[in-house]
């Protein structure tokens, strides 16, 4: 008895355990996702209250904020509403240019999730503040809690907004807040008017106070949802078609709604039309960036990247980009592999990355260098016509040596017996009958060769195209592809001199450039040539090219200097 209490225990135990949802994985993606789901039942969400001011769009954004870190961290910020629309006055240091004065620094928020402006509401409480040197100062030394933001965004209804609030919790929306779509007895909202809030212009004080005043475009939280949500609980002069709401958290305190929530048709045409914005990954102060080193071959020399996820100090010895996240350094040798140390310029943690370039080549290649192909022996055309041509001279100077005889018949009778000469003139009419088919089958032999010349070079043609056009599709050149290639030409009978070029679009423009004559910021594009992609193949087997490279190859008849086949074109994806 007791055996089977302990097997039931185990196997509720069990059943219990594959429903509990893990946000870093995506639980949902091979589960079927429930009916409703209210993200309140997992984390602990605060319900708040933006009074007069204009602050929405500041309150759905911390409350996204909160809700990731809380169902991904078990992190519980209470973050700053006030400071994400006060920081975006110039006076604070903010870009917002009509944000002139008090009234319109906390009139509502414009940024949508910047990185650093994710602070405490500890240190920035949610109030008012003038413009004063004191509260100038606060907010400049006050620091964000987030480094950077990594968000994404659904345009219409499906599955993947229920998956992204069970994983990663709440999500932005923008809806008509106007009464009329507002039943406050079931706390249902339903709009199917496309509102014109999107039409106004936001230049100048006076607008944005008329925006506040007049409009009823307002931003929420999403945090659940229900399948079976009546449609019969929405106005009844205004129903959408079908069952089912998303469950939404207001800004307006616990005495709206249902302590501070409502429910959103799934049919309402503002949820339907607008962005829905959610967090994807956060990384906070104190982590330190995630620094990769790579490097690139160039003709000579060697190009290399120090790359991190955030902005950092400046390193020594090396250049950066304009947003201070990618630094470069040119090597023309060979180095030992060193480490450097590099800091973050948000908040001074330190990464250490290896620079090591020891399977590089600094060969110098010649833009001019080819390819020699020697083609399998046969003999050409040429040579067949040179053939023909001492063949045809041969049997005039035969025709020509028995008209001469002929002529000379009558004088050579009284020393030559007559019977031998047409004895001999005989055996000139032998040579010459046999030499006359000969040139004839020589003749068509030339002519198939022509023929069989031209199938062999649009055979090449054919083989070029395909092979330049695979390069274009996979950003690879494989030994494979290149020796099939080789054996195409081979089979030509021929000597030919094949030439590779590739132009690289250089990725950091804003850098040094070595070329006098280049302007910075101008597209560059680097050299790669033959011998450096042979190098490449012989080495590794492969040659990797980049998306909107640029890739030309030849292939000349070393003998009378003709393009047999030329291909070019870009590449449309970058090679792995």
């Amino acid at each position: 008895m007791k055996s089977k209490i302990l097997s039931s225990i185990i196997l509720i135990l069990i059943l219990l355990s594959s429903t509990f949802v893990y946000a870093t994985d995506d639980t949902t993606s091979n589960t079927e996702l429930p009916s409703s789901y209210d993200l309140r039942n997992d984390i602990s969400i605060n319900v708040e209250n933006q009074g007069q001011r204009g602050w929405c769009n500041a309150f759905a954004q911390t409350k996204v904020m909160q809700t990731y870190l809380q169902k991904t961290r078990g992190i519980n910020y209470n973050l700053s509403e006030a400071y994400l629309s006060y920081s975006e006055a110039p006076y604070f240091g903010g870009d917002v240019e009509w944000k002139t004065d008090i009234e319109t620094a906390r009139a509502l928020v414009c940024s949508f999730f910047a990185d650093n402006k994710y602070v405490l509401e500890s240190e920035i409480p949610n109030q008012d503040y003038s413009f004063s040197e004191t509260n100038k100062q606060r907010f400049e030394n006050v620091k964000s809690v987030v480094k950077s933001v990594e968000f994404t965004f659904f345009k219409n209804y499906d599955e993947e907004v229920k998956k992204h609030i069970m994983n990663n919790g709440g999500l932005y929306l923008s809806i008509d807040a106007d009464e009329k779509w507002y039943n406050p007895s079931t706390n249902a909202i339903y709009c199917n008017e496309k509102s014109n809030n999107e039409n106004i212009e936001l230049n100048t004080r006076e607008q944005v106070l008329k925006y506040v005043e007049e409009t009823t475009g307002h931003a929420v939280t999403i945090i659940g949802w229900d399948d079976k949500y009546s449609r019969n609980n929405f106005n009844s002069n205004c129903r959408p078609e079908n069952d089912g709401a998303w469950l939404i958290l207001n800004s307006w305190g616990a005495d709206w709604g249902n302590n501070g929530t409502a429910w959103v048709s799934y049919e309402d045409i503002n949820f339907l039309n607008s962005m829905k914005f959610g967090i994807t990954d956060v990384k906070l102060r104190g982590e330190k960036p995630v620094v990769e080193f790579t490097y690139s071959q160039r003709n000579g020399y060697v190009q290399a990247v120090v790359k991190s996820d955030e902005e950092l100090k400046n390193i020594e010895g090396w250049e950066t980009t304009d947003d201070n996240k990618t630094f470069i350094k040119r090597f023309d040798e060979q180095i030992t592999p060193y480490n450097i140390e590099v800091h973050s310029a948000i908040d001074d943690t330190t990464a250490t990355v290896e620079v090591n370039i020891e399977s590089a080549n600094f060969t110098i290649y010649d833009k001019d260098d080819s390819i020699h192909i020697e083609g399998k022996y046969k003999i050409n055309s040429e040579d067949l016509k040179l053939f023909i041509i001492v063949l045809v001279v041969i049997l005039i100077i035969l025709l020509l040596i028995i008209k001469h005889r002929n002529k000379n018949k009558q004088q050579q009778q009284i020393k030559l017996d007559d019977t031998k000469s047409k004895k001999q003139n005989s055996k000139l009419k032998k040579y010459i009958y046999i030499m006359i088919p000969i040139i004839i089958i020589l003749i068509f032999l030339m002519q198939n060769k022509t023929s069989l010349e031209d199938t062999a070079r649009i055979d090449i043609q054919t083989e070029f195209t395909t092979f330049v056009d695979k390069i274009r599709n996979t950003g690879k050149i494989t030994n494979t592809d290149y020796n099939e290639l080789l054996e195409q030409i081979n089979a030509n009978g021929n000597t030919y001199e094949l030439s590779i070029g590739i132009q690289t679009l250089e990725e950091h423009t804003t850098n040094k450039i070595y070329d006098e004559d280049t302007q910075v910021g101008e597209n560059i594009f680097y050299e790669t040539y033959t011998g450096q992609v042979l190098d490449s193949l012989n080495s590794t087997g492969i040659y990797l090219l980049q998306e909107g490279s640029i890739i030309k190859i030849e292939l000349i008849n070393s003998k009378n200097k003709e393009i047999v086949a030329s291909q070019s074109g870009m590449v449309t994806k970058s090679g792995n």
